[in-house]
């Protein structure tokens, strides 16, 4: 039974409860970040490219479950209100990035496999769900290698070391107004104002 913050801010922003078997190796456990305002975090996101957080919310829960053979996981995440000022993003700053999020997965120790069988997306008002999976290689043998100008090692992997990725996206069949308004203004200011018809999805 667990509380805490972050980076040192004071409150209780998160609770963690739940069992762990050391012996056996099992663990089951909550993780809750009820929803607060961002507010809370300033001296964390005083030089962030977060602004105007003083009415940004997040609420997030994951569910965790380990034993000798891997891990399982489901949670969700809301924010909402997120607003965000960088050169690399837009000339000005974005405003009301609202993300919803529903995940599962699991992850396989003796295969290094990573699956995510559930990733359900909400990113102002348009769905979009990405499923996969992550597979680190084992059979491969690390090598060294030479730098041929300094003479110093390079560690490098075998061909068995590859990671594989495989994923699949989803957007369902929505208008495609709905996905115009969904790019904020700030990135894309000459599509402001534009109406569409029909629908989209892929």
């Amino acid at each position: 039974d667990f509380a805490g913050g972050y980076g040192g801010v004071p409150g209780k922003l998160w609770t963690a409860k739940g069992a762990v078997d050391v012996k056996a190796v099992t663990m089951n456990v909550d993780l809750v970040a009820a929803k607060f305002q961002l507010d809370k975090l300033a001296p964390l996101l005083a030089e962030s490219p977060v602004v105007d957080y003083q009415t940004t919310s997040v609420d997030t829960n994951l569910h965790l479950t380990a034993d000798r053979a891997g891990a399982r996981f489901s949670g969700a995440l809301t924010l909402r209100g997120l607003n965000v000022g960088h050169p690399m993003i837009a000339d000005k700053e974005v405003h009301d990035l609202d993300l919803a999020a529903q995940v599962e997965g699991s992850f396989d120790r003796a295969s290094k496999k990573l699956d995510l069988t559930r990733g359900d997306f909400m990113v102002r008002d348009v769905p979009f769900s990405v499923t996969g999976t992550v597979v680190r290689g084992s059979a491969g043998t690390d090598e060294i290698k030479v730098d041929p100008e300094t003479g110093k090692p390079i560690a490098g992997r075998g061909p068995g070391g590859i990671t594989q990725l495989k994923g699949r996206l989803v957007i369902p069949s929505v208008d495609c107004q709905r996905v115009l308004n969904a790019i904020p203004t700030e990135m894309a200011p000459y599509l402001a104002g534009y109406k569409l018809t029909g629908m989209f999805d892929t």
